[in-house]
């Protein structure tokens, strides 16, 4: 990967990250994604956004993704 095209502290994202603001930068990112897609912002913003580029069958690991989010639907 060549981190001098792909620095989040320099892309043009929503918000750039930092060392200093990775959370918030994190945050105000995650919101934007969520809402370019449609997704409601509140309720979303407590749980977890997993993005894969990938192949969806077992072996790659997308059948687990699907368990761990029954698991975490039925514990919140």
């Amino acid at each position: 990967m060549d981190y001098s095209q792909w620095n989040p502290a320099s892309i043009l994202i929503c918000r750039r990250i930092t060392p200093k603001r990775i959370l918030s930068g994190k945050r105000i990112c995650k919101q934007a994604l969520l809402a370019e897609f449609g997704f409601d912002v509140e309720i979303a913003k407590h749980r977890p956004l997993i993005g894969m580029v990938t192949r969806l069958v077992g072996q790659k690991g997308a059948d687990l993704i699907a368990e761990i989010g029954e698991d975490w639907r039925t514990k919140r």
